[in-house]
């Protein structure tokens, strides 16, 4: 490389111009890689938490994807499982809960709900 170019101050702005660029890609992609199993994790506990404040015992959560909970509990003497949908700014929650009588007979409900 020339001596010249070495010294020139406009090459030397640009190379720390792409320097800060490459430190900014990196923190970006360093943040997320930090955050989301953060998120993951909170997800669970939340998701655990406001089962239990619906009145579920038993729980078992269980992940089914990135923002996906597949869950088993008794609600009362109905045995339940559901999933629920935890977005950053949205969840859903989808139920299936049955129960047998003392005479044997058996009666299910489905529940959805949206926040």
């Amino acid at each position: 490389m020339d001596s010249s170019l070495q010294n020139d101050p406009d090459i030397a702005a640009l190379e720390q111009a792409a320097a800060r660029q490459r430190r900014k890609k990196l923190l970006i992609v360093g943040g997320v890689i930090l955050i989301l199993p953060l998120y993951w994790g909170m997800g669970f506990s939340s998701v655990r938490a406001s089962l239990a404040e619906e009145g579920y015992t038993d729980i078992e959560v269980s992940p089914s994807g990135p923002f996906d909970w597949s869950f088993e509990g008794k609600k009362g003497a109905s045995t339940c499982s559901g999933s629920v949908t935890r977005l950053p700014f949205s969840s859903s929650k989808s139920t299936f809960c049955y129960s047998i009588d003392a005479s044997g007979r058996a009666s299910g409900s489905l529940g959805t709900s949206k926040d």
